[in-house]
């Protein structure tokens, strides 16, 4: 669902800063979970890693 929301803002210059924006949101939240349990933190990368990992073989942008 996130994927279609971010493809669907468009490539213009503010459409850019809206996924700077998102993106930084995300990773203050991962960062502040992780920072409250060491086993959500391992999660959350273990995740992050398997997102990767499935966006590449949809050939998904690396953003």
């Amino acid at each position: 669902m996130e994927v279609k929301f971010l493809t669907q803002i468009g490539t213009g210059s503010s459409a850019t800063q809206v996924r700077e924006v998102l993106l930084a949101a995300v990773k203050a939240i991962v960062q502040a979970v992780g920072e409250r349990d060491r086993y959500t933190r391992h999660h959350s990368q273990n995740v992050a890693e398997y997102a990767k990992i499935i966006a590449r073989e949809l050939d998904l942008p690396s953003e």
